[in-house]
């Protein structure tokens, strides 16, 4: 059985368990476990297509008009700062494209730079998205994080980790995204044993989903550590309406920015 050789201490062998819960969470531990590996032998070549040079600040979008579609044409770039984490990278691998010539739309771009940016801010180790490693948030391990743990003091409020955070153990991808409440929930699942697809998840935040006019699940009009610059896309919204229950401010932040190109408001609670 593929899964059960992931299992690297008797602690993790779900098989003599009785617990339904407790065996669903061993299981996808090891499934995670076992997709971060995979993606791992793809790793050099994924390294030509993810760097993304970072010489300018941040790409500003003219909110008051709908989402470009543009592409712009990432190539030839030099080594600078990347997204690496382990569910962004499964996007990449997932779509053939040349490693010499990778087309994003400026909203893709976007969404990457932003996401960037707070991995830098977090002081994650973007060599390591990759490994099993845990969150800054559970760990003081030296190993993990050789250039030092964040200091809770100087994070701005959004990305200051809840209880939750501390408490449960997690992988750092969490972290990342400005809402403290959508964190929470997602980890709620997870202690739960709950299944939580992050590669399709992420998959959708880069990609966004059929009938969302082109758009990426979530827009970052501005700095990435703000929920106010942040925009969650309708469709992307209704699917997975689960994670975003009670997220008030990425509520407010989408139809301010809705209400400012002239679109409908959109009221959460009536999604389907």
């Amino acid at each position: 059985m593929k899964q059960r050789s992931q299992i690297q201490n008797l602690e993790e062998d779900w098989t003599g368990t009785s617990s339904t819960v407790m065996r669903r969470k061993l299981q996808n531990r090891l499934n995670q476990r076992a997709s971060r590996q995979r993606r791992k032998v793809d790793s050099k070549r994924l390294e030509a297509i993810t760097k993304v040079i970072e010489t300018q600040g941040p790409i500003i979008l003219d909110p008051t008009t709908p989402p470009p579609k543009t592409c712009m044409c990432i190539n030839n770039i030099d080594v600078k700062r990347i997204i690496a984490s382990r569910s962004f990278n499964s996007y990449i691998t997932n779509t053939s494209v040349p490693t010499d010539s990778y087309l994003l739309t400026l909203l893709h771009f976007n969404i990457i730079r932003a996401l960037s940016i707070n991995v830098e801010i977090l002081k994650l180790p973007v060599d390591r998205m990759d490994d099993d490693i845990l969150s800054p948030f559970n760990t003081s391990s030296s190993t993990q994080y050789p250039q030092g743990l964040p200091d809770l003091s100087n994070l701005p409020p959004a990305l200051k980790p809840t209880s939750l955070q501390i408490e449960i153990k997690h992988h750092p991808e969490i972290d990342v995204f400005p809402f403290p409440r959508c964190r929470d929930l997602i980890l709620s699942a997870l202690s739960r044993g709950d299944e939580w697809n992050d590669i399709e998840f992420c998959r959708d935040i880069m990609y966004g989903l059929e009938g969302g006019g082109g758009r990426t699940g979530f827009i970052v009009w501005g700095d990435p550590w703000v929920p106010a610059s942040w925009e969650v896309e309708e469709t992307f919204a209704k699917k997975w309406k689960w994670l975003l229950e009670g997220c008030e401010e990425l509520f407010i932040s989408t139809n301010n920015w809705r209400v400012g190109r002239g679109e409908e408001r959109l009221v959460f609670e009536e999604l389907p």
